[in-house]
Parts: structure tokens; sequence; C-alpha cells
């Protein structure tokens, strides 16, 4: 807002949520008053008073302010798996709060008190760790997010599985795994047989083709033979005895 030679200029939507405390300002008080003030009004003011005639200079005067907004309805979340034995982690936030909220966890006990250590508590960042989990964990937790201005809560339920419920877990988990594994076996026994099948009659076919020619070159004699002179009777040979 800018207050100059008699006039009053407003800044965006300023005119609608601000007004002078007075109006105008001639007596030297230029003190603002914000109406249903929000969030998004934190921050830095500046008042700069100038003289009409001094353009040299000027004063200036700074005020911080910071809007209170109590907690939101924050959200609880568990990250991990309950089973005996494992650690999670129980989560905490507000997605509003000023000044920022700080958190704390409480539990509804129905069983043997636990064992020291075995919860690590953080009350700025609002998450509660739980180590080595057993029966006597399971129950209720509750975080409450608090500030100047208030408080605001969420529940969560923790239920430990036991130690029989995991094995049952782990033994289907192994019987599925085994299924499987009978299953491809079977299948490549099937594949292998119905190709030994396919190709044995080929073998055999092959095999008596084999014996066939084999039993016919044998049935058809050498290459080549001797012929006796009757055969031939054209073809004889003369004897001549040599000059004495």
């Amino acid at each position: 807002v800018l207050y100059y030679n008699g006039k009053l200029y407003w800044v965006n939507s300023w005119q609608e949520r601000v007004a002078l405390v007075q109006n105008p300002p001639v007596s030297g008080v230029a003190s603002l008053k914000i109406l249903n003030v929000e969030p998004s009004d934190t921050g830095l003011y500046i008042c700069d008073v100038t003289n009409p005639h001094d353009w040299s200079g000027s004063g200036q005067g700074l005020i911080n302010l910071t809007v209170l907004v109590p907690p939101s309805v924050p959200e609880c979340q568990l990250r991990g798996s309950t089973y005996v034995g494992d650690d999670v982690t129980l989560m905490c936030a507000s997605s509003e709060g000023s000044p920022t909220p700080i958190y704390s966890w409480s539990w509804e006990k129905v069983a043997a008190p636990l064992p020291p250590h075995s919860m690590v508590e953080d009350h700025r960042t609002g998450t509660l760790m739980l180590t080595n989990l057993s029966a006597a964990f399971a129950g209720t937790y509750t975080c409450t997010a608090s500030n100047d201005l208030g408080a605001a809560a969420c529940s969560i339920s923790v239920k430990v599985a036991h130690g029989s419920t995991a094995a049952v877990v782990g033994g289907a988990l192994m019987g599925t795994f085994l299924c499987v594994l009978l299953i491809a076996a079977v299948a490549a026994y099937l594949f292998c047989y119905r190709k030994k099948a396919r190709w044995g009659p080929e073998k055999n076919e092959m095999r008596g083709l084999n014996v066939d020619q084999t039993g016919q070159r044998r049935s058809e004699g050498p290459l080549l033979s001797g012929h006796s002179d009757d055969d031939h009777p054209s073809l004889r040979v003369s004897h001549i005895s040599p000059l004495v």
C-alpha cells in the first residue's frame, strides 16, 4: 500500500484485506490492520517513510510477522513388515502447523512391558522405530502433533505375525517353487520323448536303405571278373614256341 500526496494506492488484492488504522495517515500514524490473516501472510513487512521535499533519505521500520496455525490432523503410516524379529517404523506428519509441531507417541499396552531400547522415538520428525518385533508389540499406537495453538492426533494398529504364520508363508512359497520346477521337468521330458519318437522311424528307414544297397552290391559280384576262352571264341591266344 502506498500513500502519497493525499491519495492511497493499493497493490494487488490487499485492498480487501488490509485497512489503515488512521485514514488518511496525516498525523504520522501509518499502522496497518490485516483482516482474516492467513498462513501465507507470514513474512517481513517494511514501512518506508519519506518527506515530500527530502528525497535524498528515508526512514524504514521492519517487522516480521508469523501467523500461528494449529497442527492439522496428522497422517499415521507403517513402513516395514510386521513379522516376529523384524524392525518397523511408524511415521506421523501434519501438513500444516506454525510453529512446527512437536510429535509424541503413546501406546495402549495389552501385554507385558517391552525390553529397554526397543522403541526409538524422534519428536521432530514424528517417527517411532520398533526393533526386534514380538507379540508384545501388538496394539494401537497414537501420535499427537502439538504446538502453542493446539493439538491433533492419529492412531494406527500394529499386528505382529508369529513364527508359525511366517513359516506357513515360507512353506507356501517353497511349495509353489517346487511345483513350477516339477512342471518344467515334465515338460522337458515330454519334449525329449516326442523328439526321440519322431526321429526313430526315420533312422530305421535309413538303416534299411543301407542294408538293401549293401545286399544289392554283393549280389552283383565284383566289378571285374575273369572270363574263359570258351565264352569269347574270337579272342584266342596263340602259343608260339621260341625258335631254337
